[in-house]
């Protein structure tokens, strides 16, 4: 499907390898020698997708009964995905950690802490800056940060948590430790694989969205990975519109047609949808049934619990 070839084709200027990469960031203060490595390379690519098959979440590109036009179109799908998230001037895979962060000296940001989603026991050492660099052994940030890392920038917590427990069977790994991600490019391309596979109420999976028989829904495919990658903060864009959220979802179709091409498929026929247009409509109508659906559960709960105990009482009073 994507050759060592194509890929090299396709991400020339990825990090540690590329000219205008390496003409960047041998300029900068941050740079050290071992921090040029080919960290997204095809191999860690491909071997992540096998390390993952081994954990059950085998289904990426790898859909049962799906065509090959199909599988072709999802993985077209992801790598758009992850390039508009690493790219810098139509650059794709240029960054692998939130810029701001990646060049922070003072430590002062982001670190997207919120223990609200699980019952985590967050990360509270310095992280300090890596052997080799200028800052080697200083403190970089007065406890873990969870910022975006990898090809597709995971962040959080409750992310790092989730995924760990996926990989390590356990949150605490990543907790303490989220710079693994910087260090290993396919440990890296997994936590993008896993992103990609989750599943998340109202909206489903990516993964699902490119099937049109997975997704149960008018309209599939491109557009609704957005929305649900995106936690519904892209619906509404329009491909050539003037807002912010047009220009994202269009920036994004134009990589997806971009590695379609690259993959020989065909895209935005047959019922998908590029684009995130009325898709805040439909995301309320979804969240709309999921609430009702759990009232109405809730509903027959107490119904079984009411009738049980009337039941009793029955016969409580013919015992009398």
């Amino acid at each position: 499907m994507v050759t060592k070839q194509l890929w090299d084709q396709m991400f020339p200027e990825r990090w540690g390898v590329g000219e205008e990469w390496k003409k960047e960031y041998q300029s900068l203060e941050i740079y050290y020698p071992q921090m040029m490595v080919d960290y997204y390379s095809y191999d860690n690519f491909k071997n992540a997708i096998l390390r993952m098959s081994g954990l059950r979440c085998s289904l990426f590109a790898n859909e049962a009964g799906a065509t090959e036009q199909d599988r072709s179109r999802e993985v077209a799908a992801f790598l758009a995905t992850i390039s508009y998230r690493t790219a810098k001037n139509g650059r794709a895979l240029y960054y692998r950690e939130e810029i701001f962060h990646e060049r922070s000296t003072a430590g002062n940001v982001e670190l997207y802490r919120n223990p609200k989603y699980k019952n985590y026991a967050l990360g509270n050492k310095p992280t300090c800056f890596p052997q080799g660099s200028p800052k080697a052994g200083r403190v970089r940030f007065t406890t873990q940060s969870y910022h975006g890392r990898g090809p597709m920038q995971l962040t959080g917590d409750d992310n790092y948590g989730a995924f760990s427990e996926v990989v390590f069977q356990t949150p605490d790994t990543l907790l303490c430790d989220p710079n693994m991600l910087l260090v290993d490019g396919e440990l890296a391309f997994m936590s993008a694989i896993w992103y990609w596979l989750r599943s998340v109420r109202p909206y489903g999976s990516a993964h699902q969205a490119m099937y049109k028989d997975l997704y149960n829904h008018e309209t599939w495919g491109f557009g609704h990975t957005i929305v649900i990658l995106s936690g519904g903060t892209a619906r509404g864009g329009v491909e050539g519109g003037p807002t912010e959220v047009d220009r994202a979802v269009t920036e994004q179709i134009a990589w997806y047609r971009k590695y379609a091409e690259a993959l020989g498929v065909t895209v935005g026929v047959n019922g998908e949808q590029l684009d995130t247009k009325g898709m805040f409509e439909l995301i309320t109508l979804l969240s709309t049934v999921h609430s009702l659906r759990g009232n109405i559960t809730k509903f027959q709960k107490l119904s079984s619990f009411v009738m049980k105990n009337e039941s009793h009482e029955d016969r409580n009073a013919t015992d009398r």
